[in-house]
């Protein structure tokens, strides 16, 4: 192949009808390697500015998560991208040796700009080559870059597949059923912070040698009524419960490990109860023993299921059906266990499965069990009014499906 002159890029110029004086006194000519585009296996993608920023100061490590049947992540150390392959219509060329910025030289030779004639001793002149630029390969494809949320429900899934229904101290059980952080970061799609902010969402226990592992709800039931019985035997205030006085009362029963992780999973720092969240508990608790109940004999167990607050100036719990958003379904007089949590992630088959549960749905009701599916730039409403049919019935703003649903739950 012909090398690539200075005159015939100057030609190049002219023909295009540019300026020289505006142009970079450097002249580069690409030469590209094979025809086949067989270069080395490389990947393109684009990142934002900020990951762009991280990944130049080295301060952070960042790393593709996903098992054989998920679609492969970019988790950081505090968020999780989602990668997709995108096409570009103009082809993007790695290169080796191009010269930037005030690696382009001034050139040397040229006559007045006048290149239109070059001479023999011009041609002959190394100096007057343009530079060589090697074409290592040419992409049309590349990979994008989108926030994502973490996988918290793969990560419910691996928790709850180890379940630990008693904790024996001489035994010490925990160690075939907890999990360590590496093996969570393994299989779960989540960034080292957003993974430990998922196991306390979930409420998980943290064993002795920084595992952690589920313990069921039975488990749970007892530990969370022996530390109730507790505060009515003292008649402590329910507004500030002492810690480590309960857990240390509980401990000939109770591993403090386990008994005081719970307490701090219902009340507060201040030793304040958390009264929604042990209704909730509670609630579910109930709803896991049947298949359905009749609604107004549920609130009535429920409701009488709570612990008794006898104290001056504790008010007594309360139940509502808003303490169980995202874990029971109900239709017309009945009420039955169905938890978000269990529902698949691909937002078509999750509606599937909810309206050939349920054909309508109000806004209110739908909510829970698709507000872990929105997005910054995708809300309740966007998500709904994108996969779904929205109707108006007496003002109040009603959902259905756009197709027959063939999908069942079980």
């Amino acid at each position: 192949m012909e090398e690539r002159t200075l005159q015939n890029a100057f030609r190049v110029v002219s023909l295009a009808k540019l300026d020289p004086e505006t142009l970079v006194p450097q002249s580069q000519a690409l030469e590209f390697v094979t025809e086949d585009n067989s270069g080395p296996n490389l990947t393109l993608l684009e990142v934002t500015t900020e990951v762009a920023d991280l990944l130049e100061k080295g301060d952070e490590q960042f790393v593709f998560r996903g098992e054989a049947n998920d679609s492969v992540v970019l988790c950081s150390e505090s968020a999780v991208f989602e990668l997709k392959e995108a096409e570009t219509s103009n082809s993007l060329l790695i290169v080796k040796d191009m010269l930037q910025g005030d690696q382009c030289k001034e050139l040397k030779n040229l006559s007045n700009g006048d290149c239109e004639t070059p001479t023999e001793d011009m041609e002959q002149d190394k100096e007057n080559r343009a530079h060589k630029v090697t074409v290592v390969k040419t992409f049309y494809h590349y990979l994008e870059m989108k926030p994502a949320k973490p996988g918290y429900q793969k990560l419910s899934q691996l928790l709850e597949s180890r379940i630990m229904k008693n904790f024996d101290r001489t035994s010490v059980p925990a160690d075939s059923l907890s999990w360590s952080i590496d093996e969570l970061l393994d299989r779960a799609q989540c960034s080292n912070g957003e993974l430990l902010q998922g196991l306390k969402l979930i409420d998980a226990i943290q064993m002795a040698n920084n595992s952690w592992v589920m313990i069921d709800s039975d488990f749970r039931m007892r530990v969370v009524s022996l530390i109730c019985n507790v505060i009515s035997e003292n008649s402590w205030s329910w507004k500030a419960v002492p810690k480590n006085e309960a857990v240390q009362v509980i401990s000939d029963i109770e591993a403090e490990l386990i008994t005081s992780q719970v307490f701090d999973h219902y009340f507060d720092t201040n030793g304040a109860v958390k009264r929604d969240k042990i209704c909730r508990f509670y609630g579910e608790y109930l709803l896991q023993s049947s298949t359905v109940f009749n609604l107004q004999e549920f609130l009535s167990i429920w409701q009488e299921s709570l612990p008794i607050i006898d104290n001056e100036g504790d008010e007594p719990f309360k139940v509502s059906l808003k303490q169980l958003e995202g874990l029971s379904l109900v239709t017309k007089d009945q009420i039955r266990y169905f938890p978000e949590a269990n529902l698949p992630i691909v937002i078509q088959d999750r509606l599937s499965i909810l309206f050939s549960t349920k054909e309508k749905w109000t806004l209110d009701e739908i909510t829970p069990f698709v507000i872990n599916m929105t997005t910054p730039k995708l809300n309740v409403k966007a998500l709904l009014t994108k996969y779904a049919r929205g109707t108006r019935v007496n003002g109040e703003q009603i959902f259905c499906s756009k197709h027959n649903n063939k999908m069942q739950w079980t």
